[in-house]
């Protein structure tokens, strides 16, 4: 397994010749779907022009014949080509592909549907969680009851989530009760709950001397000190099987109604 998430990452991270940022994400974006079609996965689209851009976006559902939807989220677009980008957010990327690689059967049986997307133009201003939460409010991706966005997923001894108010927090509490709760860096989570869709941000930091979170590898982000060297494919496996895998399973969609909503 550490040899497939090892290669796909060097594969994310590869840039040719070209620094050109729309060539960057084309090589990445390709990537991911030849690896999730090994899965028997096809991908669908999500576009739009924004001036002479495209929003991109591409998502992969894991199922899709029940009544409520999960959304797993991830930007793959970067804002410096000269960084390999890693930790920002190209851990999360692979920690996506890893999980279902390794855990597509226990998904396949979990009570929802479950979506994998990878949005683009969060660098940006979240242009791809603008198009996603259009998707999302007109019913086409199911009817999703929430959405989980990694990011900063590549380094850390301990699994932090958004301070925020959502529906979905009070579940993860209760299969983590470890989980820390800190302010992030704006992020996709930020413009769905603008558009009244449920959403927050799972990360993995690690702790100073003194307990607190250590930032210091977030200001390493759209820099080239955010490299693979940086990147602990251990802390990746952890943050999968002990956090994201145990979160998923003990998720109730049902439940998730306006009294649930968390004030931790």
């Amino acid at each position: 397994m550490k040899k497939i998430e090892k290669n796909l990452f060097k594969k994310l991270i590869e840039r040719g010749n070209s620094e050109n940022l729309e060539d960057i994400k084309k090589h990445r974006r390709h990537s991911l779907i030849e690896a999730f079609a090994l899965l028997g996965l096809e991908a669908k689209t999500q576009k739009r022009l924004f001036h002479d851009n495209e929003i991109h976006n591409f998502y992969f559902e894991i199922d899709n014949s029940k009544a409520f939807t999960l959304i797993l989220c991830a930007h793959y677009d970067i804002v410096n080509p000269a960084s390999e980008n890693a930790n920002d957010n190209t851990a999360s990327l692979v920690n996506l592909y890893m999980l279902c690689h390794e855990y597509l059967g226990l998904i396949q049986a979990l009570p929802y549907n479950l979506s994998v997307v990878f949005t683009d133009h969060e660098e940006i201003g979240g242009l791809g969680a603008e198009l996603l939460a259009e998707h999302i409010r007109e019913g086409s991706m199911g009817m999703v009851k929430s959405v989980i966005n990694l990011d900063l997923t590549g380094l850390g001894s301990h699994l932090f989530m958004e301070n925020v108010t959502a529906l979905i927090k009070a579940q993860i509490k209760k299969a983590l009760p470890s989980v820390m709760e800190e302010l992030m860096p704006f992020n996709d989570a930020v413009i769905l709950r603008r558009h009244g869709i449920d959403a927050i941000t799972l990360s993995i930091i690690s702790l100073n001397a003194e307990g607190d979170p250590d930032k210091s590898i977030w200001r390493k982000c759209h820099s080239t000190e955010d490299c693979f060297q940086q990147i602990s494919l251990y802390d990746m496996s952890i943050f999968r099987e002990q956090y994201l895998l145990k979160i998923l399973q003990n998720l109730n969609l049902t439940k998730l109604k306006k009294e649930e909503v968390s004030q931790f």
